[in-house]
């Protein structure tokens, strides 16, 4: 059912009032629809952009006075229509701008139809209408994404797993057949490890080689696709005769590809939507984030439950270990004007330390956690914390929220098995230094030009599920910076049950404006090993630290 509000534009500066109030007005209506602020920080680009252009090009002011249409939604599609009554043009005639230069010819049209998922133009004798639309992910996806989470976990074989994730997707994307392919070491090749909708001959005898077809080219490249037509890929993408109709070939269809940490493993086929619409880029964004997760998921299980299977403990944890360590990041990007380093030494036992660095341009996140335990538990949460992190960064901007959605998704499991998470996450707007950040009970960010931020640190998540945390706003300024630890940074003792303290820490910052982030980075994390005393490390140290150059 489509619910349209309709607008009415006497000025260029009534465009982004206007904007929130129908916006406003759409999600009071229609609270069960998830609409990040991403969104519709992108649909209100759009908007201002062909509102713009009615008024600079149709003249739409001069000849009416005002610019009139309508912002909508309809099922999971938010989208909005302006009306003009100038000339018209050809959408798809408009030629691509040279973006390095400032020229008013096509940039607009350029700009709205990156951004929408659908975006026509249909002219008339008596008006012109533009029309962007924008497909939603929607909360049913970040639900499937928290029930594959906790259903691979508990399920005991991979080809219930694998059961699980399309009979999940085909629920949520309303497709007719899927097919999951994982690759095979002794066969070469990819093996069609489950599917829906295909028969089993053919399932049986699918081997696709690394680089052949869709498949195999998504395998190899690690990039996932969004096939229209079979005979006129873009990519120009051979179809072998021996894959058969029947399988898992027709058009249109999306695949991604799964890996964990940057290995490829196989890759999911989804094809012949029921309803007969086609499939979106927001579709292809959510089939590689549910990918990423239910892999990430299974991998980590996988590798847990082998552990378990060894006879001493010690390569148990040895093993966790090499799991934990390996969903760290390898290098912070590089971005300019900024520079960045990680550290984190892994203690004896499993340690529940996490850091990561998630670049969505313009905003950098900066993230440190701390899951409470040393087992291999602790290892398994921390996984699934950094998942549905990076997919709540993908879904939501205000860290705030991204918290606050984590503890509920998070909750249960916490609960159910005595855990909780410390969590700091800083978001950076690289262009300007402004960064928001929210705390969920760990220690705050210490500065180097030593600016006290005044902050609640907030609980740790699995206390209350309905928990909700603050942000805190500020500035850096070029050539400060912060740094990000967890408590064995700070906690840790010497022989004489001596703590090394905030104090230490703070000391190691000064005068250090011109030292690059990584020599800082190890030389606190060597302090803080050498004041132990060679005695037993039992807590991960984790220290990142990031400057504005």
């Amino acid at each position: 059912m489509k619910s349209a509000l309709t607008y009415k534009i006497h000025s260029i500066d009534e465009i982004s009032g206007i904007f929130a109030e129908k916006i406003q007005e759409l999600q009071d209506s229609h609270p069960k629809i998830f609409l990040s602020k991403q969104n519709i920080s992108d649909i209100k680009v759009a908007f201002v952009e062909a509102i713009a252009n009615a008024i600079k090009h149709a003249k739409e002011l001069e000849s009416k006075k005002y610019v009139t249409g309508s912002i909508f939604l309809e099922g999971k599609t938010i989208g909005f229509d302006v009306i003009d009554h100038g000339k018209g043009f050809s959408i798809e005639e408009v030629p691509i701008p040279d973006l390095t230069e400032y020229k008013d010819s096509g940039r607009g049209i350029f700009m709205i139809k990156q951004l929408g998922d659908e975006v026509t133009y249909k002219s008339s004798k008596a008006k012109n209408v533009l029309c962007f639309k924008r497909h939603l992910i929607g909360d049913n996806g970040l639900d499937l994404i928290y029930e594959l989470s906790e259903a691979i976990i508990h399920k005991t074989s991979l080809d219930e797993v694998y059961q699980i994730i399309l009979d999940r997707a085909l629920e949520l994307f309303q497709v007719d057949r899927a097919s999951i392919l994982i690759y095979d070491d002794e066969l070469k090749a990819l093996k069609m490890a489950a599917s829906r909708g295909i028969n089993k001959d053919i399932k049986d005898k699918t081997k696709v080689r690394s680089g052949e077809g869709i498949s195999g080219y998504v395998f190899k490249h690690g990039k996932a696709l969004l096939i229209e037509d079979i005979e006129s890929n873009k990519q120009g993408l051979e179809k072998k005769s021996h894959y058969k109709t029947g399988s898992f070939i027709s058009a249109p269809m999306i695949c991604s590809p799964l890996r964990i940490d940057e290995k490829p493993i196989g890759v999911i086929n989804l094809t012949d939507r029921a309803n007969g619409k086609k499939f979106s880029r927001a579709d292809l964004q959510l089939l590689s984030t549910i990918a990423n997760q239910a892999m990430a998921c299974l991998y980590i299980k996988g590798l847990v439950d082998n552990a378990t299977k060894m006879d001493a403990l010690k390569n148990e944890m040895e093993q966790v270990r090499l799991i934990q360590n390996s969903y760290l990041p390898q290098k912070p990007p590089l971005i300019e004007g900024y520079d960045l380093s990680g550290r984190c030494e892994m203690a004896q036992s499993v340690g529940g330390d996490y850091y990561d660095y998630i670049f969505n341009n313009p905003y950098l996140y900066l993230v440190v956690a701390d899951v409470s335990g040393h087992n291999t538990r602790s290892a398994i949460t921390m996984v699934n914390f950094r998942s549905q992190l990076k997919a709540f960064t993908c879904l939501e901007s205000d860290p705030a929220q991204i918290l606050t959605h984590l503890n509920k998704s998070l909750y249960d499991d916490l609960d159910r098995f005595e855990q909780f998470v410390s969590c700091l996450l800083v978001k950076i707007n690289i262009k300007n230094g402004q960064f928001t950040l929210s705390n969920s009970g760990h220690y705050p960010p210490l500065f180097y030009s030593n600016q006290f931020i005044q902050s609640d640190s907030g609980l740790v998540m699995g206390v209350k599920a309905d928990e909700t945390f603050t942000n805190i706003n500020g500035q850096l300024k070029k050539g400060d910076g912060l740094v990000l630890f967890t408590d064995g940074a700070v906690e840790s003792m010497n022989k004489s049950n001596k703590l090394f303290g905030i104090e230490k820490l703070k000391s190691l910052m000064i005068d250090q404006t011109k030292t690059k982030c990584l020599n800082i980075v190890n030389n606190m994390i060597d302090q803080v090993l050498n004041f132990r005393n060679q005695t037993k490390l039992l807590d991960d140290i984790t220290i990142v630290s990031l400057k504005r150059l």
